[in-house]
């Protein structure tokens, strides 16, 4: 981060004055001599070497070092410390880390989210987390007035946000585009989408988090947006919350960089939404506009490819955005339909990483959805067909690049869909399993009552087998037969005539 701090500091203290420099490495105090404008640098490494009414103190990122020797172990203490030491009306800067940046879950590992806290920094409650923290902080010492910027990515790739920039982020996306692709400069392929990740904490006024560092300056101001490099010429955009265009100027000319932009939407958030809320009117006339420009653009000369995120859309006016990656260059001209094939290409992977609800089927393949939409654009159907079959046989770096890290951010949020379901399922079971275990108890327990009862059924019926055996029962029911007897004369009657009929069977057999 020392280029961003160094291109920060060219603006924010002035040329030719006597400086205090404390709290840089040998390396960075060398690189500062290179970078610092005719005038004393004077490096200290102990605050009590610090003079007193100091014109101009830049406090770099490790200038709490400087304390180990002294009572003050806060944050505020120390600030107050430094505060003391610099006459009023003076220049300071005071750099502090911030090492707790939600930028390295993008290339999260165990070792990487570890804090080894040495110095229990993080357990001062003093110490600033956040711009607003930090301006109130040098409030306290007695600095009203003070101008946070934030600092985000590496030395190969960066940008600075002041406290405006990080405000008109929230509406203008393309902002924490600048910062998704700082946060992205790593060695490591980043684990989740840094578009996506940026876009949240845009929308949730939390893209501080990100910043690798803060930057207060008192005294001076700088510029409220910086974006360099390795090997790439600065580029700085300048304004307030209440400015609609903001400047643009950078370390060299550029005939192609405009005077002013836009901090407004991008093409690529406009169709989302548009999508989004169903609205197809809306997003066909985008599709119209964005076809124009394409096709009558000079800034699109000898670009070899595009997306929607590099577009800002402000009322009438289609403009790339600043800090828009350059697309490469092609010996040849990329014919204009093909560079809007690519924008459309870029759009349908993008939305299924997204995934909003668009109100086309979702049966609809990714062929048919650029087709569909390349037609919204007014390329003839002829062309269309001739484009999305030749889509496919695009082999560009840059397009292999592009597809293969969205590819890999579709199958990071496939394989997190896949373990939501994994937990969902293994819940499931050991519901069932809860379940299953409670009706084996109460099978168990009918099982018991249903062979205690078989079993007492049989005794019971051996019981009355022995009974009706019995002689007494045999008397019994003699007894209660004649108990039945109501008409004796009847009785003797009928056995009579029984008696009879017998007598006479025998006798006629005889």
């Amino acid at each position: 981060m020392s280029e961003a701090l160094f291109t920060l500091l060219a603006d924010a203290v002035p040329s030719g004055v006597d400086v205090v420099v404390l709290g840089f490495e040998d390396d960075a105090r060398a690189a500062m001599r290179a970078h610092s404008a005719p005038g004393t640098v004077l490096f200290v490494d102990r605050i009590a070497d610090l003079p007193a009414d100091t014109e101009t103190l830049l406090a770099g990122p490790g200038w709490e070092a400087a304390f180990s020797e002294t009572d003050e172990r806060t944050f505020v203490e120390r600030l107050a410390r430094l505060a003391g030491q610099v006459r009023s009306g003076a220049t300071m800067v005071v750099a502090l880390d911030n090492p707790h940046s939600t930028a390295r879950l993008l290339t999260a590992t165990p070792r990487a989210l570890a804090s080894h806290d040495v110095d229990a920094s993080a357990q001062d409650e003093t110490r600033p987390a956040s711009p607003r923290a930090f301006t109130e902080a040098l409030r306290q010492v007695g600095f009203a007035a003070a101008s946070i910027h934030s600092l985000f990515g590496t030395n190969e790739r960066w940008c600075v946000l002041d406290e405006y920039a990080l405000e008109a982020a929230r509406t203008a996306d393309s902002l924490s585009g600048l910062v998704a692709s700082a946060c992205s400069a790593v060695d490591r392929a980043p684990v989740l989408p840094a578009e996506q990740f940026t876009e949240a904490l845009a929308a949730a006024n939390a893209l501080f988090t990100a910043a690798d560092a803060f930057v207060a300056v008192v005294g001076g101001r700088g510029r409220s947006i910086y974006l360099g490099g390795a090997g790439q010429d600065v580029q700085w955009l300048d304004g307030s919350a209440a400015d609609r265009r903001w400047v643009v100027g950078g370390s060299s000319d550029d005939p192609d960089r405009p005077s002013t932009v836009a901090l407004a939407p991008t093409a690529h958030r406009l169709l989302l939404t548009a999508a989004a809320a169903s609205d197809t009117g809306a997003f066909r006339d985008l599709a119209t506009r964005l076809s124009q420009w394409v096709a009558t653009s000079s800034s699109l000369d000898s670009r070899r490819d595009l997306t929607w995120r590099d577009v800002v859309v402000e009322g009438d006016t289609v403009s790339l955005t600043l800090g828009a990656p350059s697309g490469g260059h092609a010996v040849d001209p990329l014919p204009r339909d093909e560079l809007l094939c690519r924008c459309w290409s870029h759009f349908v992977a993008a939305a299924r990483i997204d995934q909003p609800e668009l109100p086309w089927p979702d049966a609809l393949t990714d062929d048919e959805l650029v087709h569909l939409w390349l037609s919204m654009s007014g390329v003839g159907e002829e062309r269309v067909r001739e484009l999305v079959e030749g889509r496919a046989r695009a082999t560009t770096d840059d397009d292999g690049l592009w597809a293969a890290r969205h590819a890999a951010a579709a199958a990071t949020r496939r394989i997190a869909a896949l373990e939501d379901e994994i937990a969902a399922l293994q819940a499931t079971l050991r519901l069932r399993d809860t379940e299953m275990a409670v009706r084996a108890r109460a099978i168990r327990s009918l099982r018991g009552q249903v062979l205690s009862a078989s079993k007492n059924r049989d005794l019971m019926a051996k019981a009355n087998a022995d009974i009706k055996g019995s002689a007494a029962f045999k008397l019994a029911s003699q007894f209660r037969k004649a108990a039945l007897i109501t008409r004796p004369k009847l009785l003797v009657r009928e056995v009579g005539k029984a008696a009879d009929t017998r007598v006479r069977a025998l006798r006629r057999a005889g």
